[in-house]
């Protein structure tokens, strides 16, 4: 999961606490030309969460505003 300026919030693992914010998905989109897919599989790669070899057939992106 991402999180916002408040905090992390809890990944699908009970153990795991992790995600990034905003500014840093967004980046990590540019720097894979767009492609939301590969930014994230490069993410899940980098943590340990997928094996590189790995494939990836389902993706789901959840976002959040915190209220003011």
């Amino acid at each position: 999961m991402f999180r916002s300026e408040a905090g992390a919030f809890p990944t699908a693992h009970p153990d795991l606490h992790s995600g990034f914010d905003a500014r840093e998905f967004q980046a990590r989109v540019d720097a894979a030309r767009g492609d939301v897919t590969a930014a994230v599989v490069g993410w899940l790669v980098e943590t340990g969460r997928l094996q590189p070899a790995a494939a990836l057939t389902h993706l789901e992106i959840r976002g959040w505003k915190i209220p003011d």
